[in-house]
């Protein structure tokens, strides 16, 4: 995927409404990285570990607000 759709797909994922009723969350990413916390995408462009994690965070995914968020790189 680009960049951008790992992005939207990550961000799309974190607004499902099913993680009302969810215990938790566990989601893994399996790509090419760096040791740098980066991770590579189709079109050339790395993204930040980060980026992504921020992305599960209270405010922006309020549906798992206070329920374990388990995020597992594979790079």
């Amino acid at each position: 995927m680009t960049y951008i759709d790992v992005l939207n797909k990550t961000e799309c994922f974190t607004q499902d409404d099913a993680f009302r009723d969810a215990s938790m969350c566990i989601f893994v990413i399996m790509a090419h990285g760096r040791d740098d916390s980066k991770i590579f995408t189709a079109n050339g462009k790395p993204i930040e570990i980060e980026e992504i994690i921020d992305l599960f965070d209270d405010r922006k995914c309020p549906n798992l607000k206070g329920k374990p968020k388990w995020l597992i790189f594979q790079v």
